[in-house]
């Protein structure tokens, strides 16, 4: 998968290429980074707690509310 997604990014010439997983969450439906690539210098998203379960109406993904869920 990482050599697909890097080779979308030359291909497009994009820092970064990113693939996101729906998971329904307790009845919410999240995404979650699921893989990424990332051209030399730039940084990795993979381990930050923010790009995990980001539900579809909170801030993190620019739309409507935020969620009181603790992210793991």
């Amino acid at each position: 998968m990482e050599e697909v997604l890097g080779f979308l990014g030359r291909v497009i010439d994009v820092s970064g290429v990113y693939v996101f997983e729906n998971d329904p969450d307790e009845g919410e439906l999240v995404a979650s980074l699921t893989y990424e690539w990332a051209r030399e210098g730039v940084r990795l998203l993979a381990g930050r707690a923010d790009v995990i379960c980001m539900p579809y109406g909170g801030p993190e993904l620019g739309v409507g509310r935020g969620s009181s869920r603790t992210r793991k």
